[in-house]
Order: structure tokens, then sequence, then C-alpha cells
């Protein structure tokens, strides 16, 4: 089966509701945030001993993300000028560029661990600091990840749609093909449960001292009777619905003009998998995401892809939760 490269094309650019010089202000202060955080990381990783992998590698992304940003602010100061003197500039552009996909990933990586770690520092002095309830842990650790979510989303509005005059349903968010891959994402959902299972035990042969990082965050992140309830909508619902935009509509879809289904299938899947920082799982998450790139590649609508994403997290986090005894 043949598909054709995803389009991100309209017929006319709509207008920006976020002024270019409220973009540029937005980039300049995620850049420096970036540094912000990175430097905070790097902190943290020299004073632990059991995250310290962990929070180097974030620090390294984050300062990366920092130099995309502080560059992407230098471009759209120039683009601002083209624009005011009729010579270059956003004129004519409707479709999202890799240049745009860039910034939003760096953006949404700063923002998304600035904006948790605020809101959960928040969540957790505001109730009593030290030793926080197993309620009080749950709460801040949905409300933070709801708040990186929102932090990831807005990234993708200003710098894509709002930006090049984008819709929803112009980066991948219409009607499949045909309804019945509705009763397709379930196979699909397993089928990526069960190949990614398969690679998660090939990565643990290989790195049999590496600890599972998503399985501890998530145990410890979300505790006591209601720790499902407040899981489930962030990491079945919101999840799914940012990160199939991000990596599927917008990343899949400039790599897949460019370089073909194939390769933006796979390219997407290991940037996909990169993101999440975990090492052991690189492999399987990597799978999940190219199953999940081919759904949306074949259905070409992101509601199968982020219907079969939110099937695939909602039994990890079942089994997390309830069937896992240790990671």
């Amino acid at each position: 089966m043949e598909f054709p490269p995803a389009s991100t094309e309209v017929a006319a650019p709509r207008s920006r509701r976020v002024s270019p010089r409220g973009a540029v202000i937005l980039t300049g202060i995620q850049a420096g945030l970036g540094f912000l955080v990175a430097l905070f990381s790097l902190v943290v990783g020299l004073s632990s001993s059991t995250a310290r992998m962990e929070s180097f590698s974030l620090a390294a992304l984050l300062a990366g993300a920092g130099i995309v940003l502080a560059v992407a602010c230098t471009r759209q100061q120039r683009e601002i000028a083209g624009e005011r003197s009729g010579a270059s500039g956003l004129a004519g552009f409707s479709s999202v560029s890799g240049h745009d996909v860039m910034v939003v990933l760096a953006g949404g990586l700063v923002a998304s661990n600035f904006l948790s770690a605020l809101v959960v520092l928040t969540v957790v002095l505001g109730t009593g600091g030290a030793n926080p309830s197993a309620a009080t842990t749950t709460v801040a650790s949905f409300l933070g990840q709801l708040a990186a979510y929102i932090g990831m989303g807005a990234n993708i509005y200003v710098y894509c749609l709002d930006r090049r005059g984008l819709s929803l349903r112009d980066i991948g968010w219409g009607r499949p093909r045909t309804w019945s891959w509705l009763l397709a994402a379930p196979v699909f959902a397993v089928a990526a449960y069960v190949v990614g299972g398969v690679f998660q035990q090939v990565s643990e042969r290989l790195l049999p001292n590496m600890a599972n990082g998503q399985c501890i965050n998530v145990r410890s992140a979300f505790q006591g009777p209601l720790a499902f309830l407040f899981a489930f909508p962030v990491v079945c619902i919101v999840a799914p619905l940012v990160e199939e935009t991000l990596f599927r509509g917008l990343l899949y879809g400039v790599l897949s003009r460019f370089a073909g289904v194939a390769l933006g299938i796979l390219m997407s899947a290991v940037i996909f998998s990169a993101f999440h920082l975990v090492l052991v799982l690189f492999l399987p998450l990597m799978a999940v995401g190219a199953i999940l790139a081919w759904t949306y590649a074949a259905s070409k609508s992101l509601w199968m892809s982020a219907l079969v994403h939110g099937l695939f997290n909602l039994v990890g986090l079942y089994a997390l939760l309830y069937l896992t005894t240790s990671c």
C-alpha cells in the first residue's frame, strides 16, 4: 500500500491573532528559560546519584532548545523587517516548514518542563512543602502534566497554526478516509502494545542495569485510590491529542514531504522516542511511533492515530499502576 506525503498546505493564509512582535518576544523568553532550566537540570544531575543520566540528558536537550530558539528569534526579527519592506517575510507562505517544526519542538520542550516544574512546586509548597501526601502528589502531578501539554499546545498554535494561517484540519485533524478505521483502531493499539513489549524485552537485555524512568515517574507521580482517575485524562486524552498534532501532524507532515513516506515514518518515530528521554524505552517507543505514523499516513486523519495512541496509553497506564510490582 502506498501513501502520498502528508500535506499541510491551504489555499490562503488566515489573519494572525498573535502579532509577529509578540511571537518574537515569546521566542526570546523561551530561549532564556531553556538555558535556565538546563542549568537547573545540570545542578540536579550533579547532586543526584539515581537520576544523573536523565538529568544530564535533559540539560543537554534544553540547552540545545535554547540555542534553536535564540537563532529563531533572530530569524523572526528578520522576517518582520522583510514584511515591513515588502521584500520577504511570511507573505505568501501557507504551509508548515521544517524551521517551524524545529521551533515548536524546542519551544514545546522548554515550556513543558518549565511549566510542569513550576506548577508542581507551587502545589506542593502551597500544601505543606516537605513530605506531601499521596493525594497532594497525585493532584500536583496531574496539574503539572496538564500545564506541560498546554505549553506544548501553545507553541503549536503560535508558531504553526497562527503564524502560517492554518486550521487544525489543515494539519491532519480531518475525517479519515473511511470510518471503518474506528474498528481497526483497537487492533492497531494491541499491535503497538505487543510490538512495543517485544522491543522492550530486547532493550532490557541490551541494557540490563538501566532503570525504566517512565515506570518510576508514573508510579511515583500518581498514588493512592484516585491515581487512575487523575492520570487517565492527561495520559490517555490530552497527551495523545497534543503529541499526535506535534509528532505526526507537523513533524511527520514535513518529513514526508521532503524525505518520502517511509523515511518520514522512521525519522518521526526516532524523534518521538528520543523526546521521552528514557534510554531503555527508546526501541519500543520508536516502534510505537512508527505504528502511529503509519496509522496517520494510511487513514489521513490524526483522529485515528490519536485513538490508537490513547488506547495504547490506557493499557500501559493500567499495567503500570495495577499490574507492575517494580520498575
